[in-house]
């Protein structure tokens, strides 16, 4: 288990190409979404203003322990949401380069007593480890290195940039697991058992089957014409005589079926309960097709079956029954995610301290900077 905090930009090289997460795992990830969002390792954009900026001359805009921070280096960390915000035909109002301004800052803030923090704990990271990390990286991906390197530097990452990241990122999971300590982080058997008794549902598979289906008709089926719905139900009436006869089911599906799963022999390739869901996904079946099906063993055919997108004749291929996964089976999967939940609750907390403890002096008006609750100092006008 890792903090996840600040790899923002290496997340988006990680994800290249790639689920929906558990509701927990999601309810972690809001808690922390704001700091995943600001904290980013600097971007190397050689550019000096903002586009369609007024060129003005370079100024401190906010000083962070002492550290000046110009301008010219905020601008040239909005750049890239500027450039991507182009590509989609967007132009920013001045509102909208406003708050992008807000989230530069503060992430430059957090950036900053982050990386001093790292320093004063004295924390190190060998070129080894970096290099295991982005073997490590390329791996998930079922890359190599080079493949790794190659598909960013479109996206504007060099081989330098990236090692950069991941030192940043290690270097922060070391930080958090010497700050944090194995009490802040650690599930104990008791909190795990206590989220699978409260938590059942989700270990839990209702009664599933999978199905193949011939279908004579289509999606908004009740609003056709009343001749097309008559040629429909007379296909399926003649599709279902061939098969009364002995005819193939797979091969009649490829041949009359109207719907897409016609080039699988019908089959729809998902499971689905009783009430119509599909397991492990989104979305749903029709009820009278799921209910029709539940009622067949595996390898029956129903009759001809009306739902709102035509006639069906459905087959049911495989059938799964209920069952509870139990706790050992899953205990491993739970301490795994929570204690991540804990790191991320722990992470978030600590950098609003690092934050709050820190001297911000903001040489502009406070409607140049986010809203939170950092100590604050305003320098006069004209200082």
């Amino acid at each position: 288990m890792r903090f996840s905090l600040i790899s923002v930009v290496l997340m988006a090289v990680m994800l290249l190409g790639c689920n929906e997460t558990e509701k927990e795992e999601a309810k972690a990830k809001e808690e922390v979404a704001v700091v995943k969002e600001e904290v980013k390792v600097k971007e190397d954009v050689k550019i000096e203003q903002a586009p369609d900026a007024v060129k003005v001359e370079d100024k401190v805009m906010v000083t962070i322990n002492g550290k000046e921070i110009m301008l010219s280096e905020v601008n040239k960390r909005m750049q890239p949401q500027l450039d991507r915000a182009k590509m989609m035909g967007q132009k920013p109002n001045e509102g909208m380069l406003n708050n992008l301004r807000k989230r530069v800052i503060d992430g430059i803030i957090q950036e900053t007593v982050i990386t001093e923090k790292i320093k004063d704990k004295g924390v190190v990271v060998a070129d080894e480890e970096v290099t295991a990390k982005l073997e490590e990286i390329a791996k998930q991906q079922g890359r190599t290195i080079e493949q790794l390197i190659a598909s960013a530097a479109p996206r504007g990452f060099t081989e330098e940039k990236i090692r950069e990241q991941i030192k940043m990122n290690v270097s922060f999971n070391k930080l958090m697991e010497i700050e944090a300590g194995d009490g802040a982080i650690t599930v104990t058997d008791q909190e795990a058992k206590k989220y699978y008794d409260d938590n059942i549902a989700r270990y839990s598979s209702p009664d599933s089957v999978k199905t193949s289906h011939i279908l004579a008709g289509g999606r908004g089926f009740d609003s056709f014409d009343e001749e097309i719905k008559a040629d429909a139900k007379l296909k399926i009436e003649k599709v279902k005589k061939k098969l009364d006869a002995g005819g193939n089911f797979e091969e009649l599906a490829k041949e009359f079926s109207d719907c897409p799963s016609k080039d699988k022999g019908g089959d729809l390739g998902v499971y689905i309960t009783i009430d119509g869901k599909i397991v492990g996904q989104r979305g749903g079946m029709d009820g009278i097709f799921s209910k029709a099906a539940h009622k067949l063993k595996v390898g029956e055919l129903t009759d001809i079956v009306k739902t709102p997108f035509g006639y069906h004749i459905i087959k049911t291929t495989d059938r799964k029954k209920a069952e509870v996964k139990s706790f050992q089976e899953v205990k491993d999967t739970i301490v795994q995610q929570q204690g991540q939940t804990k790191k991320n609750k722990f992470a978030s907390g600590y950098i609003k301290k690092l934050k709050d403890d820190a001297e911000v002096i903001y040489a502009d008006k406070p409607e140049t900077t986010t809203e939170d609750k950092t100590k604050v100092k305003i320098a006069p006008d004209g200082e």
